[in-house]
């Protein structure tokens, strides 16, 4: 849960910066404020970076019919 709220904080917020020094400082402060609110180190909950939360399903199939070709990389 806490990966997934930093990841809608960095949508919301940093998504909209322009500067690399700004988008840096929200890096900073998104790190910081997971230590001090949550006691996390960001190290321990996150592997890879950039921190990405999406679901891909690869075989959703063209109104349920399964004899059609599935449409690959669909975001749910």
């Amino acid at each position: 849960m806490i990966k997934l709220w930093a990841h809608e904080c960095s949508r919301v917020f940093k998504d909209r910066l322009i500067s690399i020094d700004d988008q840096t400082f929200f890096d900073k402060l998104l790190k910081d404020m997971v230590k001090t609110n949550f006691k996390r180190e960001w190290n321990a909950l996150v592997q890879i970076e950039p921190l990405l939360w999406a679901s891909f399903v690869p075989t959703l199939y063209p109104d349920g019919d399964t004899t059609r070709k599935p449409l690959n990389d669909v975001y749910c």
